[in-house]
């Protein structure tokens, strides 16, 4: 079991009526979640291609866990492939694929894969499609059939395709959470019960 540690004043309310203790059960979730998805993220981050940036395997995380505000007594995350501001389409186009074996675009009809001769240094697009259309970029298909997204100035920028498929196996995170979950829920339970007992502990020793 991960070492955890509990902040008592957070955790008055805790007894051996449960029901009585909605508010302090999503803390110790919370820790017990933390703890194990960390160690579960450090497990199965070498899985995951590092690149020439490593973006891709940083994004390979969950965010941080507290109980949830809208819905008192409970806990909810996410492990995985984070998506937001600061992760790059193509980061997101690359996490997609290898979690799901594949990738289709979730706006119009083409998946816009930036050439090396189009991606910055972190991989993404020097000109975005938007851009490449509106300087007079076009589109042509090339001589093995595939659809090329050149500059004005006839400089390759993108391939098109309609789905992206990872030749290898995806990483298995769902399937390592199914084998997870029975652990993590026991090691929730077996923490609640070492807080009961440390918490009779300290009320016995102040009565003395």
């Amino acid at each position: 079991m991960v070492p955890l540690r509990f902040n008592f004043k957070d955790l008055i309310s805790l007894d051996n009526d449960l029901e009585a203790s909605k508010k302090a059960i999503p803390v110790i979730a919370a820790k017990v979640l933390t703890a194990q998805l960390r160690q579960l993220r450090a497990e199965m981050r070498p899985q995951i291609p590092k690149g020439r940036t490593g973006a891709l395997r940083r994004s390979f995380s969950f965010p941080a866990i507290r109980p949830s505000r809208s819905s008192p007594g409970t806990v909810r995350t996410n492990f995985g492939f984070m998506r937001g501001k600061g992760i790059s389409a193509n980061t997101a186009i690359a996490a997609n694929v290898l979690q799901k074996g594949g990738a289709t675009p979730k706006k119009g009809k083409y998946l816009w894969i930036p050439l090396s001769s189009n991606r910055n240094a972190d991989g993404t697009a020097m000109n975005s499609p938007r851009d490449l259309i509106a300087a007079g970029g076009f589109v042509a298909i090339s001589k093995a059939g595939n659809k090329i997204a050149f500059l004005r100035s006839g400089i390759p920028a993108f391939i098109l395709k309609q789905f992206v498929k990872l030749p290898a196996p995806p990483v298995p995170i769902e399937a390592r959470l199914e084998r997870a979950a029975p652990e993590i829920a026991a090691d929730i339970t077996e923490t609640i019960a070492q807080v009961v007992e440390a918490k009779k502990t300290v009320i016995n020793a102040l009565n003395e």
